[in-house]
This record gives structure tokens, C-alpha cells and sequence, in this order.
């Protein structure tokens, strides 16, 4: 929604004004002695219609707040600095819309606003000051201080509207006499009343609110002064609980005293003024006027903050100024802030008979430049609002001429504050209305377009992120299924793979050879050397076994490192663009590391190593089971009778015997039938005769082949006994915990959890991205989606305002004040 181009300020407030002074002129009725019905008429229908109007823009406000507070944070149209100096130049009004918000990136800000735009609602901490920048204070603040400050400000201006609303409702006037210290505004005050009333001097005396009624006002129709203990207090003058009678001679003793009051009271002071109706102010007969004498705006921080405050209570300002001097700040910053609300401000510069003739033009000047920089209506109404007298010789009349300007002051305050009620009474609010409405419409058309962008953004996201999130979601469960058969299928692969090479390495061992090559077996010395040579083939067979679980765990890593790879490469194509890969690097010499004393001790890991393995028993060096291998052979039967070659059969049966057992080709049935037959012939006296030759014999060949066969057969006896130890529970003889499964479920179960912990770990890291990746995405499309809503239900509220203020403009007859 783009913001339309405005009238020009002038033929706003002539709008306004054209409203306001309906249909009379103000110098015509100056010669009646009251108002014309028409006028009156006029009047009253006006009063209504701004009464209504100021109803209605007070509910606008309070809906402006709630939603300010409770849905959108309000955005302030701001000023770009460069844009505004080239507007500073120029005469001519560039009206557009922009809006400060410095901490909402990609946000447009392309636009720019002329520095007079927002007038009520302008954001400024220095109370009622006019900075050259408006926005360098905007753009400094976070935009929750923004909005904040702007709640502020709206809560001030719906304060106003109830003081406007009072101020309308009262049919009495009143008329505000401000200005520097020691500009003589009490000394106005006192030639205003033709009386020596207000304490004056050339030091500041005026330190307190003196409001000035006519005694036709008090009760009992008598002068007094009415001491009220502060300004917020209640007042009536009827109930003389509500205040502190004093007479009029105690007021400058009051004014003294409360001088350095922190709470000053207020005085109520009732005059009489025995002049003509038609020429005293006060007791003017058509109207109740009130004149208040405040202290100075420079006085101090305080009595210019109340006076501030109470300018808003305030029909008529008259502001006095020494013509000795120029404006100060706090009185250009009192100017502006009532220039905001009042279009004309009666001027009066005090002194003016004190200035040469040479130099009152150019002090003239410099008045009306000023005064045209800060209140461009006063300027131009500066015949009938600015006049240049001298109070103090109003009393005496020493100077026809000072007097006669003095008249005629007098004349132009009359009938702006009496027969032009219309323009000093309703105008006043009718101009704030109508800048605080054109305030709200322009904070709406800019808050309608930092929707509008806000939306496309939001679309734009939703683009974006949508179909990303979509595509997510439906990897989700295929992505979890993956990367579980990629884990299961490892874990039984090499478990298989470890459980096959086990036994291959122990039945290797069991035939008394080493299971990897990179052992050597050691050099039989002999017989003497026996025992050293079974514990160094129990070592080496060990050791041999030891390599080979080593080259499983290496084979397991690169194996396990290679799935991990592929597990993350699995994750990362699943991830959308722009999001950061999982980094996690696998160091394979980590695997198998984390082993306990305990946990070594009970795996049968490194058994080469612990002394207590490398005993050797009895068993496992002269294990007859080795040589008892015997081969069947076929009945027969021996001839009794051929008793003759009986010695030839038994030598015969010994060298058999001994040729049978070296041969491994005797069963042991044959062996029974043949002891059964030696006993037989044993009752031979040949046989027993060679009986003991055939013994010594047996015995000697049965030595002599132990001995050769003992380098042999050890490795074979040792290796059967350690495979046996580690295949059972039951045989303690090495270090294998007796509850656990054999060596071989030990060490692939051992596989199998170590590479499940590993391959867990990676499918955690990319399921743990995955999911982090997908929960971000998920807040970006909600944030959309609700940004999308907002800024739709941002743009049709704010339409609707800019519709209510043309509704309330309609209804108050206001026009656009720009």
C-alpha cells in the first residue's frame, strides 16, 4: 500500500480554520455587544462535531495501543539524513513513507520521509524539542523501544484528547501569559488589568501559577486571593476546605515564600475591574476570562516542565518576550510544543520603547524571523498577533504613542479571546485532531507497507524452506531404516568373519602349528632342555594366536571405518544445501582400546603375556594318549602245535609288536588278542626263554621312538591342551572368565559390540543432524507461516484504521493537516 501525496500544510489548516470560524468574521461581530445566533449556532453544531470526533480518535488510540502491545509491533516512519538536508533546501514538501527498523534485516528502507510529517506523535526524548534529524534518535533504538516510546506517545496524546475534551466543555476561557524571566509578563498582566496586582520588579518575583478571576466569580463577591496547596488538588471555591483565603496585599509575601517551594502551591486571585464591559478583558460580560500569570520557562526545570503540562489545559496563549533579547531555548521549545496544538500564538514584545529608533527594524526583524521558523501561522497573522509595546507606561501614559499600540493590542486580544472563539477556543483542537489523525494514517500506510514486505518475505521463506522440510520428513523413516541395516549387517559380518578365523587359528595350534606366520617356532636343544623347550613352544603358540586376534581387530577397524564413511556419506545426502556436514572423523586406532585390566583378563586378550599362561604340567610333555593310536587287524589263530618255531614266533610277535606300535597300525582288539596269545605261550619253556631278550628289546625301541618323537608331538600335546582349555568353561588352565562362553563367542561378541558401538556413534551424529536440521527447518516454515499471518492480519487492521480516520476527519469536518 503506497502512502498518497498530501496537501500542502497551509491549505490544511485553512481547512481546519474555514471549519472552525464557520461563517462569520470576527471584526464584524466586534461591534455587537455579544454573538450573532447564527454564529453561536454555529459554534455550539462545531463544539458537538469535535466533541464526537475527539470520542472517536480517543477509542482509535486505545486500539491503536492494544495492538501496538499485543500483535504487531509498531514500526515509526523515520527520516534519511542525506534525503532530509536536500529537502532543508528546498521549499518544496516530498511527501512518501519510510519506517526505521535497524534490526530486521533485508528489510527496504528505500524511502524517505519530510521531516514535518509526524508532529504529535514525533519520537523524541528531548521533551518538546524540534531536532534537525528526527530519526538519528529512531535509529539508535531497538525496535521493542521503539514501540514502547510510541506507546508512550499515544498514551500522552489520548491524555491530551481528555484535556481538549474539558477544555471544549468549558464555556470560560483562559489565557496563558508565559514567556523568558524578566520579559514583564507580570507587568502585562498588570497594564492588561489597569492595576498594580501581580508582584513585579527587575528580579524574577513570579515564581508560582497566579490565575486572575473576576470577583463576579467568587461567592461572595469580594477580592481575595485563594491559596490551593498544589495544582493537582481539588478546588471549589464554595468549600473552603479546598483552600486558604488571603487578601490581595499578602500576594507578593506568598510568592516570596514559596520561592524555592519543590511543590508550589496555586493562587486563585478575584479582581475586580470597574471599567466598561466593552473595555476590560476580565469582566468583559460575555464571556468568563481567566488570566494566568506564570513563572518564567527558564526559571528552572520544574516550573517549566508544569508549564508545559498546563499549556494543554490552555485557550489562549500570550507569550511575552523582551525586546532586548532573543529567544531562548526553553522558550522556542514552549513555542513549538504549542504550536503543535495552537496554530496562532498572541505575541507581545515587552520594552519596546527601550530600543532606539535606529535598531527597531532590525530588532523587529529578528522577532519575526524567529517566530516565523517556529509558528508559521503567527507570522502570518502578525498585524493582529504580534505587537511591540511598552507595559510599564501603560499606567502612566507618558507615551501617546506606546499607548495607542497598547490599544490597539488590547482591541486584537479582545477579539481573538472573545468574538473569535472559534479560532481560539475550537481550532486549537481541532488542529491537534487533525494532526493526530494524520499522524495515525501515516503510521498506518507505513506500518501497511512494512507488512506488505514483511509478507513477501514471509512467502518468499515459505518457498524456500516448504518443500525442503517436506522432503525431510519423508527421508526420515528410510533414512533410520538405512542406517540400521547398514549396522546389522557389519555387526554380523564381522562377527562371522571373526568367529571363522578363531577356529581356523585354534585347530591351527591343535596340530601343533603356529596360527600366523609372522611367529617362528624355537629349536629343539635335546632331552636335557626339555622343559625350557615346552614352555617356549607354549609361548610361541600363543603369541601366534594373540597375532591373529590383532589382525582381526585391524581387519575389523578398516572394515568398521569403511561403513562409518559410508554411513555419514548416507547422512550427508540426505541433508538439504547450506546446511553444514557432519565432520566427525573415525580413528580406527581408538577401536578395541578401551580395555580394563579386568576386561584383558577375562577376553583371553594377549595371553602371551602373562607368566601364569606359560606353566607347563606333566600332561603336557608325557601325554601317553600320543602314542596309543592303534590300528584293527583281522582275527587269526596260532598253531599249538607247531611248538618248534615258537622262539621265531615270539621274536616274531616282538618285532611286530614294536613294527605294529611305530606304524600306528594296531587296533586294540588285535592288542588283546595278542596279549592273549603271548600269555598263552608264556607257558612255553622256549617262550619264557626268550622272554626277557624279546622285553629289553620292546622296551629300548619303545624309548628310543619316544625320544625321537618328542620335538613333534610336544607342540601337538601343548595345542591340543590350549585349545581345549579355551573352547571349554570347564578347563581353567588359562585365563578365560569360567562363566562366559569359549574363546571363540568371547572375542566375536566382543566384535560384534564394538563395532555396533561405533557404527551407532556415526549413525547418532548423522541422525542427530538430521533431526536438529529438520526441527530448524520446521521453526522456519512455523516462523513463516506465522510472519505470513501476521503481516496479512497487520495489513487489513491497518487499512482499516486509515478507513476510521477518514471516517473521523468526515465526522469532525477536518481536513489533512499536510
Amino acid at each position: 500500500m503506497q502512502s498518497g501525496v498530501y496537501k500542502d500544510v497551509d491549505k490544511g489548516l485553512a481547512a481546519c480554520e474555514n471549519t472552525c470560524t464557520a461563517s462569520f468574521s470576527p471584526h464584524e461581530d466586534m461591534a455587537r455587544p455579544g454573538w450573532g445566533e447564527e454564529a453561536s449556532r454555529v459554534y455550539e453544531s462545531t463544539k458537538e462535531r469535535l466533541l464526537t470526533t475527539i470520542g472517536g480518535t480517543k477509542s482509535l488510540l486505545s486500539d491503536v495501543q492494544n495492538f501496538n502491545s499485543s500483535a504487531w509491533m509498531m514500526h515509526y516512519p523515520g527520516l534519511d539524513v542525506g534525503a532530509a538536508s536536500t529537502q532543508q533546501q528546498s521549499n518544496s514538501l516530498h511527501r512518501t513513507v519510510s519506517f526505521d527498523d535497524t534490526s530486521q534485516p533485508g528489510v527496504n528502507q528505500s524511502v524517505v520521509a519530510n521531516p514535518n510529517e509526524i508532529q504529535v506523535l514525533k519520537l523524541d526524548l528531548k521533551l518538546g524539542s524540534s531536532s534537525a534529524h528526527p530519526s538519528a534518535l529512531v535509529n539508535s533504538l531497538e525496535k521493542s523501544s521503539i514501540a514502547t516510546l510510541l506507546d508512550s506517545r499515544l498514551s500522552k496524546s489520548s491524555q491530551h484528547l481528555d484535556a481538549l475534551s474539558t477544555r471544549i466543555k468549558d464555556t470560560s476561557s483562559k489565557v496563558l501569559v508565559t514567556g523568558d524571566l524578566n520579559s514583564g509578563k507580570s507587568t502585562f498582566v498588570n497594564a492588561i488589568l489597569r492595576r498594580n496586582v501581580m508582584p513585579s520588579n527587575q528580579l524574577p518575583t513570579t515564581t508560582l501559577f497566579c490565575e486572575v478571576h473576576p470577583v463576579e466569580e467568587h461567592p461572595e463577591k469580594i477580592e481575595q486571593v485563594h491559596l490551593i496547596k498544589s495544582v493537582k488538588d481539588s478546588y471549589s471555591p464554595t468549600d473552603s476546605s479546598t483552600f486558604k483565603p488571603h487578601s490581595l496585599e499578602d500576594l507578593e509575601v506568598l510568592c516570596e515564600e514559596n520561592e524555592t517551594n519543590p511543590n508550589p502551591p496555586l493562587l486563585k486571585v478575584y479582581l475586580n475591574d470597574p471599567r466598561a464591559a466593552h473595555n476590560s478583558l476580565l469582566s468583559n460580560g460575555t464571556v468568563s476570562i481567566s488570566l494566568i500569570d506564570a513563572p518564567g520557562l527558564n526559571l528552572d526545570t520544574l516550573s517549566t516542565t508544569a508549564l508545559f503540562a498546563r499549556q494543554e489545559e490552555i485557550d489562549v496563549v500570550v507569550f511575552v518576550l523582551s525586546a532586548e533579547n532573543r529567544l531562548t531555548l526553553s522558550a522556542k521549545e514552549f513555542l513549538v510544543q504549542a504550536s503543535h496544538e495552537k496554530a496562532c500564538v498572541f505575541c507581545v514584545v515587552n520594552g519596546w520603547d527601550r530600543i532606539s529608533e535606529r535598531n527597531k527594524e532590525k530588532c523587529k526583524k529578528g522577532v519575526l524571523d524567529q517566530l516565523k521558523s517556529i509558528s508559521n501561522e503567527t507570522w502570518v497573522d502578525r498585524e493582529e498577533l504580534v505587537h511591540f509595546v511598552d507595559s510599564t507606561a501603560v499606567e502612566v501614559d507618558q507615551d501617546a504613542d506606546n499607548a495607542s499600540r497598547f490599544a490597539r493590542l488590547e482591541d486584537s486580544l479582545r477579539n481573538f479571546v472573545l468574538f473569535n472563539r472559534q479560532k481560539s477556543k475550537l481550532a486549537p483542537a481541532a488542529r491537534f485532531l487533525t494532526h493526530l489523525l494524520s499522524d495515525v494514517n501515516l503510521l498506518s500506510k507505513a506500518n501497511v507497507k512494512v507488512a506488505d514486505e514483511e509478507l513477501e518475505m514471509a512467502k518468499k521463506e515459505l518457498i524456500r524452506v516448504k518443500p525442503i522440510l517436506d522432503m525431510m520428513r519423508k527421508k526420515r523413516e528410510s533414512l533410520q531404516d538405512e542406517l540400521e541395516r547398514i549396522e546389522n549387517e557389519a555387526v554380523e559380518t564381522l562377527g562371522k568373519y571373526t568367529k571363522n578365523e578363531i577356529e581356523i587359528a585354534l585347530n591351527e595350534i591343535a596340530n601343533g602349528r603356529l596360527a600366523s606366520d609372522k611367529v617362528s617356532m624355537p629349536i629343539y636343544e635335546g632331552i636335557l632342555s626339555i622343559y625350557p623347550y615346552a614352555r617356549a613352544v607354549k609361548h610361541a603358540l600363543l603369541q601366534s594366536l594373540d597375532l591373529t586376534v590383532h589382525d582381526i581387530e585391524n581387519h575389523v577397524r578398516d572394515v568398521t571405518g569403511q561403513q562409518v564413511r559410508h554411513v555419514q556419506s548416507i547422512g550427508n545426502d540426505a541433508l538439504p544445501e547450506g546446511v553444514d556436514r557432519v565432520k566427525r572423523v573415525f580413528v580406527k586406532e581408538a577401536m578395541f582400546k578401551s580395555r580394563s585390566k579386568v576386561n584383558t583378563s577375562t577376553v583371553g586378550i594377549k595371553l602371551s603375556q602373562k607368566a601364569h599362561n606359560l606353566d607347563i604340567s606333566p600332561r603336557e610333555i608325557f601325554n601317553t594318549t600320543q602314542f596309543l593310536i592303534f590300528k584293527k587287524v583281522e582275527d587269526s589263530k596260532v598253531d599249538e602245535e607247531q611248538e618248534e618255531s615258537s622262539i621265531l614266533g615270539a621274536l616274531s610277535l616282538a618285532v611286530g609288536a614294536i613294527t605294529m606300535v611305530g606304524g600306528k597300525t594296531m587296533g586294540m582288539r588285535g592288542f588283546v588278542e595278542g596279549a592273549v596269545r603271548i600269555s598263552n605261550l608264556w607257558g612255553s619253556d622256549r617262550v619264557r626263554q626268550w622272554a626277557a631278550p624279546a622285553v629289553g628289546v620292546l622296551v629300548f625301541g619303545a624309548a628310543t621312538y619316544y625320544i625321537y618323537e618328542l620335538p613333534r608331538m610336544i607342540p601337538k600335546t601343548i595345542g591340543t591342551s590350549i585349545k581345549k582349555s579355551l573352547e571349554s568353561s570347564a578347563e581353567p588352565s588359562l585365563s578365560i572368565d569360567s562363566t562366559s562362553d569359549n574363546y571363540n563367542e568371547v572375542h566375536q561378541v566382543r566384535v560384534e559390540r564394538e563395532t555396533r558401538k561405533v557404527l551407532r556413534l556415526a549413525s547418532w551424529d548423522v541422525k542427530e543432524k538430521f533431526r536438529a536440521t529438520l526441527e530448524t527447518h520446521a521453526a522456519e516454515c512455523q516462523r513463516a507461516e506465522q510472519g505470513e499471518a501476521k503481516a496479512k492480519k497487520a495489513i487489513e487492521w491497518f487499512d482499516s484504521v486509515c478507513m476510521k480516520v477518514e471516517g473521523l476527519r468526515k465526522l469532525g469536518g477536518l481536513g489533512e493537516s499536510r
